[in-house]
């Protein structure tokens, strides 16, 4: 088994007791979540309502969806619904009553189910049938702990109530604890608070403090006008920069052009020369035709 600590498999090997394919607190057929440092299977409604007890009670964990670590695997194999079924009938609690778990019977279970996992021998005595129904003790933690979930759960309408009923309990405590204080009490305890606030105030180095605050202002206000300075500069340098970068494409497209027209005046000057000479000769042989014609006068 040591070899084989993964989820589908130990899972698989959970459901061949078919008591596993139920929740264990409503009896419904989905098992998909659990509880489990109980060692049991939950449908998703009770899962909800073992949130609500605190991770130290019920660790929900969803077969599925979580990723698993072994020691969580092994609180699942030591357990199982059948498991817990068995050791609870040694005590008169209700199942569907979500508060068992708060019960001494159950965290002696989860107890003896850690030991398990993590390979050491329990050899502490479970605790009497009269003594496992009593709740642990735990030290309250605020007021939202306080509020308790039945077995068939509670709609947010019932929570809201259940939280105002809780916080008008607190304030009342709160009261029970200050309606016995005295003036004098008051008094003494205020004076106390002054005094130790007035030797906090005289032991304070207002000179020092007021001149580290001066040297980090200083180094602050430094920070700025560089900044702001580089910030100045540089755009005017980039405008610069700019400003003769095109400045020089102009003058060399300028060149070019000028270039091109007198290449082009140049051309076409000599074109018409040799166009007119061309012309020009033409013209003298038609002359010289006509006088051997006889056509023209001398």
């Amino acid at each position: 088994m040591e070899s084989d600590w993964n989820t589908e498999y130990v899972m698989d090997k959970l459901k061949e007791d078919s008591s596993n394919h139920y929740c264990f607190d409503c009896n419904s057929l989905d098992s998909d979540w659990t509880s489990v440092n109980n060692g049991i299977f939950l449908c998703l409604n009770c899962a909800g309502l073992h949130r609500g007890l605190g991770v130290h009670i019920s660790f929900v964990r969803s077969v599925k969806i979580d990723v698993w670590q072994e020691k969580q695997l092994k609180l699942m194999h030591y357990g199982g619904n059948s498991s817990l079924k068995d050791f609870l009938s040694n005590y008169a609690l209700p199942y569907k009553n979500i508060e068992i778990y708060k019960t001494k019977a159950l965290d002696y279970y989860r107890e003896m189910l850690k030991a398990k996992a993590e390979g050491f021998e329990f050899d502490k005595e479970p605790p009497s049938p009269e003594s496992g129904q009593e709740y642990v003790p735990e030290e309250p933690k605020g007021i939202t702990d306080n509020i308790k979930l039945n077995a068939d759960g509670l709609n947010w309408q019932q929570i809201l109530e259940k939280f105002w009923v809780d916080a008008k309990e607190a304030g009342k405590n709160f009261g029970d604890k200050i309606k016995d204080l005295t003036f004098e009490d008051v008094k003494g305890k205020t004076v106390e608070v002054f005094h130790d606030l007035k030797e906090k105030i005289e032991k304070y180095d207002y000179k020092s403090k007021f001149e580290e605050i001066k040297a980090k202002s200083g180094e602050v206000i430094l920070s700025i006008k560089e900044s702001t300075k580089q910030t100045m500069e540089n755009p005017r340098e980039i405008i610069m920069e700019k400003y003769e970068s095109s400045k020089t494409v102009v003058v060399e497209t300028f060149e070019k052009g000028k270039a091109k027209v007198i290449e082009t005046y140049e051309s076409s000057k000599v074109k018409i020369k040799e166009n007119y000479n061309h012309s020009v000769e033409r013209l003298s042989g038609s002359e010289l035709v006509l006088k051997a014609k006889g056509m023209l006068g001398k």
